[in-house]
């Protein structure tokens, strides 16, 4: 054959050349650093531009035809025998050259070939992202693992090294005769249908006229094998949906999206790159016009963040790979994770600042650093954190630290948030007792380091499974089974101490972390030995097991506002760059620092560089900037002592009605607050306070009064310079409270994404939806079997998630937006649009009508949502869903639900549909329009609904309200589609 021309070059990144190869390449003059500079800036511009020109004319590789029965071979390079991979492969053939060699120049003249004059070549990219280099403990000493052999560091770069080379195809060299490909060894569809077994996805031939893989039941759907035109046709189909089902969170655990969102689009096309990949090398033929009607959302996509491409065709590779080539799922699999772990802070919310996104990744490693590493030790692992780390600020402070205390050092050390992570899981895996006696006990058996390794952490193991409490149980089983191997293992520890006085430091270490509390009435051995008799230092020490639990970071060790002489807290250049790469520039605004600058010094601050914020009416400047030419305005208002703080006396008479407040907002306005004995997220108290004149002001607590209560400040009339220094005070206050909110909302939102991105479609055959009668198509399920209705704002963002268990039960992730957030279910275009308070309620009323229908969550954002949904859809038909709380009117003295649905239609011009029961019914609970739905049955409550719609004038006659919806509907997005 041709190829057996090409030598191996191993010894080199990319070649090995012989002598006379040497001589003629110093005639070659290398290109220069700029040269490369330049082409790292410019490759990746380039190639997407090309990729999405060819796109946009339809003849990108995976948009062209592929006849059934040619088989397509791979771009590789003959002289290492490699094939491309990812966007390179994709790339150069992209390139249009019918012969898939390609070669470096320096390889095509190795070979004795010669590229052909004025021919150019097409430049590609790799990656190293990691170094490695063999482990030693601090004897110097090789570092082995639990089968004896050498131990190494992997070190993850802080930015990976960048590689870029230029390759010459095989009709670009002379001398070279053409490329005969290769005739298959295997029958395609004998070998598609042994791919597809591999696979273990039940397929079912029951759908008409498509095909699709259902992630939920982990199913592929297709038409029978007769329908297609052929059964390569068919094979090839199959394979597509195949690459879907690689997705699944039991394989490479991909994250599809919902129909229309940009995740689906991105799913779409690199299940298409793959299907292009492993159809046309099986010679299956590939169907391009299936996906065409994809076009516009990949290239928005592409065009949106260029590395949408690069990882596409990444991930199209991984999906070949898994699904042809078996044999290398585990490290596929491995090297998922590993990207995950990569990927975390890029795919935090992209509202937060670079520092923002480190700080919290920091923050969750060491929060969570026990659960992460269960096989690590504690207490043997925080004390190699603590002394390899100098964490006690010396090295002669040997001193255990609490667990708080320890994550908080770890939390401002000079380590990189990368390598800190890095670090621990390393660290980890060293924190067991076989490391311990491999560095600390004398080897008098003459064992192998593995042997011995091997015999402590059987040891160790076999030590933590004893029962100590068994002589107190209540079961005479569990004292005869527990008494006897607690005395086999004591035998086997007596045996062991009697090797060498240090043998018997280390079992009484290990005793004092892993054996018997004192309530368990067991003595201790006669080896032991106490702590401070101990000659080994680090056995010494270990006297007492770390607790764990409930142990996090307090937010003040964290802020970086605090008084700190380290500079530990700013983020290496390392680590913003990892955060930044595949990433646009974040333009996310600094931290403001807010000032009390009265209306009378305005001017002065403004020509000192302060800012006006028009949204919290405060003046500012941004943080890292000079501060001395504003310390006047940092200041806060000394009162008097001698005078009362109106402020601190009007907060006083709040809490003494039972408001649950800290400084109260004296700006004439009312606002609303917790009281005693409300329950989450309640808000039963209001006041609203006036500082000017003398200070007064009225509370309102709607649990013991129905009128407010009058307050009139008993200190004397405020000077009016305080005064204007006092407005100032508050509201830069009230703007930095305001700031900290919405940081606050940005976390929760992020985190509500990632759940709701990662959970699964709901069933049907969920409690609550079979309690309630109704579907969940824009709903998922979390882990634990609970649904969760996404809450997105008025542009169709998910900041929240409702969580709702099958006892009804309804809670929201903590700390996080509520107001002003709802959750749309699509129904008709164009039809009148139904909001109601609860998602129950607002499917019902879906179901009847066909409307789309939105959830407000609450009567308290009812108007609220209305009022968006107006602003959004000024001539539409707006029908706010009452509640009739009528359990209420005599507690309150007025009905809650009609109230908040009157002020809802008052604000959008809408109007109201009431539930109307029975004495009965109202007797027996019923208050919304489910309840109507579940007691009167579905065919009578749509007919109740249509004559209700009728008397609005409002007709249901165009399209038929369904039970179910269509499979269609049932992949549209939750967001703002209505």
């Amino acid at each position: 054959m041709l190829q057996t021309r090409w030598e191996p070059l191993t010894k080199r990144r990319c070649l090995l050349m012989t002598p006379w190869t040497v001589t003629s390449m110093a005639k070659i003059q290398p290109h220069s650093r700029r040269f490369w500079a330049m082409a790292k800036m410019n490759f990746r511009e380039n190639v997407v531009k090309t990729l999405l020109d060819q796109m946009e004319a339809g003849t990108a590789p995976w948009q062209k035809p592929w006849e059934p029965g040619r088989f397509r071979q791979p771009s590789f390079n003959p002289a290492t025998g490699k094939a491309y991979r990812g966007l390179n492969q994709v790339w150069l053939e992209a390139q249009g050259y019918a012969d898939p060699r390609w070669v470096t120049y320096r390889q095509a003249q190795s070979n004795g070939y010669q590229v052909r004059k004025g021919e150019k070549g097409t430049q590609i990219e790799y990656w190293q992202w990691s170094e490695r280099s063999p482990m030693r403990n601090e004897q110097g000493q090789p570092m082995l693992d639990a089968n004896g052999k050498q131990r190494y560091l992997e070190t993850r770069l802080d930015r990976p090294k960048v590689f870029h080379a230029v390759v010459f195809n095989g009709s670009q060299i002379d001398g070279l005769e053409a490329y005969v490909g290769r005739e298959p060894e295997f029958n395609p569809v004998e070998r598609a249908e042994q791919v597809l077994s591999g696979l273990n996805v039940p397929i079912h031939h029951d759908q008409r006229d498509r095909a699709f893989y259902h992630p939920l039941s982990d199913e592929i759907h297709m038409p029978p094998k007769g329908w297609f035109k052929g059964q390569y046709e068919y094979y090839a189909t199959a394979l597509h949906e195949g690459g879907h089902a690689t997705g699944h969170p039991s394989r490479l655990a991909r994250d599809g999206g919902p129909f229309g969102s940009e995740d689906y689009a991105r799913e779409e096309l690199r299940a298409e790159i793959a299907s292009y990949m492993m159809t046309t090398e099986l010679g299956l033929g590939h169907y391009p016009e299936r996906h065409a009607p994809y076009l516009k959302s990949w290239m928005a996509a592409i065009r949106e963040d260029r590395n949408a491409l690069f990882q596409a065709t990444r991930d199209a590779e991984v999906i070949r790979t898994w699904v042809m080539e078996p044999e290398k799922r585990l490290e596929l699999a491995q090297g998922k994770e590993q990207t995950k772990e990569m990927s975390q802070v890029q795919s935090m919310s992209p509202g937060m600042s670079v520092d923002q996104r480190m700080d919290q990744r920091r923050r969750e490693a060491i929060d969570n650093m026990f659960e992460k590493h269960p096989e690590a030790h504690p207490t043997l692992w925080a004390m190699h954190l603590q002394d390899s780390l100098v964490l006690t600020g010396s090295r002669e402070d040997t001193q255990l630290l609490p667990v708080n205390v320890l994550k908080e050092r770890l939390y401002a050390t000079d380590l990189s948030t990368d390598n800190l992570v890095r670090f621990m899981g390393q660290s980890a895996e060293m924190a067991n007792w076989a490391n311990v006696a491999l560095g600390d006990l004398p080897n008098q058996d003459g064992g192998t380091p593995s042997a011995l390794h091997q015999h402590y952490s059987r040891l160790a193991e076999r030590f933590n499974k004893v029962d100590w409490l068994s002589d107190i149980a209540a079961s005479s089983e569990r004292k005869t089974m527990g008494a006897a191997y607690r005395a086999e293992i004591l035998a086997e520890l007596e045996k062991e101490s009697g090797k060498s006085a240090a043998h018997q430091e280390f079992l009484s270490a290990m005793w004092d972390l892993d054996g018997p509390k004192e309530t368990s009435r067991i003595e201790k051995p006669s080896w032991y030995i106490e702590a401070e008799e101990r000659k080994t230092g680090f056995l010494m020490r270990l006297s007492l097991p770390i607790a764990t639990e409930n142990t996090k970071i307090s937010e003040q060790s964290m802020s970086p506002q605090q008084n700190s002489s380290r500079e530990e807290l700013q983020m290496s250049e390392a680590d913003k760059s990892q955060i930044s790469n595949d990433q646009a520039f974040d333009h996310s605004e600094n931290k403001r620092i807010y000032l009390n600058v009265p209306f009378r010094e305005k001017n002065e601050a403004k020509e000192a560089g302060a800012k006006w914020d028009r949204r919290h009416k405060s003046w500012y400047v941004n943080d890292g900037e000079d501060l001395k030419a504003f310390t006047k305005w940092q200041q806060k208002i000394e009162v008097n002592e001698q005078e009362i703080d109106p402020m601190q006396e009007f907060a006083a008479a709040c809490r003494s009605e039972g408001l649950l407040i800290d400084e109260p907002v004296m700006d004439g306005k009312w606002h609303r607050v917790a009281v005693i004995g409300d329950a989450k997220g309640k808000t039963s108290g209001s006041y609203r306070g006036f500082i000017e004149g003398i200070p007064a002001g009225q509370i309102m607590n709607f649990k013991k009064a129905s009128e407010p209560v009058k307050w009139v400040s008993t200190g004397s009339k405020v000077d009016p310079a305080d005064l204007e220094r006092l407005k100032a005070q508050a509201a830069a206050r009230k703007a930095e409270q305001q700031q900290e909110l919405q940081f606050q909302y940005k976390q929760v939102a992020k985190r509500a994404y990632g759940i709701f991105a990662n959970a699964i479609d709901a069933s049907n055959d969920h409690g609550y939806l079979k309690k309630k009668q109704v579907t969940g198509e824009t709903l998922r399920v979390d882990r634990s079997g609970n649904l969760l209705v996404p809450m997105s704002n008025e542009k169709g963002f998910i900041e929240n998630v409702q969580n709702i268990s099958s006892d009804g039960t309804k809670i929201y992730l903590k700390d996080g937006r509520k107001r002003g957030l709802m959750h749309v279910i699509p129904g008709k275009k164009n039809s009148p649009l139904i909001i109601a308070e609860g998602y129950a309620t607002a499917k019902s009323l879906n179901m009847a009508t066909g409307f789309s229908t939105v959830v407000a969550f609450d009567g308290g954002n009812l108007p609220v949502i209305a009022e968006a949904m107006r602003q959004q859809n000024p001539d539409r038909q707006i029908l706010i869903a009452a509640d009739d709380d009528h359990k209420l009117v005599e507690k309150l003295g007025f009905n809650p639900g009609l109230k908040a649905a009157e002020r809802a239609a008052d604000r959008s011009q809408a109007q109201i549909l009431k539930p109307i029961f029975t004495n009965e019914e109202k007797l027996q609970g019923l208050s919304d329009h489910n309840d109507l739905h579940v007691a009167r049955g579905f065919d009578v409550f749509r007919r109740e609904i249509r004559e209700q719609l009728s008397e609005l004038g409002i007709s249901t006659s165009r399209g038929r309200s369904t039970q179910i919806l269509s499979k269609k509907q049932k992949t549209q997005s939750s967001q703002m589609s209505v």
